[in-house]
């Protein structure tokens, strides 16, 4: 969106959204789809930028931008070993000790299933920058400052899901 506030001052937004669902491979399971991990991704950014000309030879750009990346992977099937009739201790990744439900299954010859290991990265970050753009003859000239912040939050419990073969 653009907008002229008068012949010297403009502004403009913009704001992208994107949701990819995808699946993980199911690499000779014999389980069905349900089995296999969700690697959901959203990305977001918005944009605020405001233009102001001084005179046609000096002009300013001030923007901030706020982008957000999520993304991780979602277990699909969950194994219980207590509904095999393992006579294990259950946990979960997060709180508890034992086998989490998380945990891969290989039958030597046969198959390996492994549902993945839950993940989930939030990377939100911040971006603001001001331009001042000087014509002076045949030289241009441009002044600024950037502020940077990126941040990552990532919630993951790393080779705590155990093997079973």
């Amino acid at each position: 969106m653009d907008y002229s506030i008068s012949a010297k001052d403009r502004v403009m937004f913009r704001y992208f959204l994107n949701d990819t669902p995808q699946r993980g491979s199911a690499s000779g399971s014999p389980l069905d789809r349900g089995w296999l991990a969700e690697l959901p991704t959203r990305a977001q950014n918005a944009t605020l930028d405001y233009t102001r000309v001084f005179t046609p030879t000096l002009l300013n750009d001030a923007k901030i931008s706020y982008v957000r990346s999520a993304f991780g992977t979602k277990v699909g099937k969950v194994l219980s070993l207590t509904q095999l009739g393992l006579p294990v201790n259950d946990a979960n990744s997060v709180t508890q000790y034992g086998m989490v439900p998380q945990s891969s299954v290989a039958v030597s010859g046969y198959f390996t299933a492994d549902p993945g290991l839950a993940v989930r990265d939030i990377m939100p970050t911040t971006d603001f920058s001001d331009t001042l753009s000087w014509v002076h003859g045949r030289h241009t000239l441009q002044f600024g400052v950037e502020v940077f912040k990126n941040r990552v939050n990532q919630i993951a419990n790393w080779l705590t899901d155990g093997t079973i073969t």
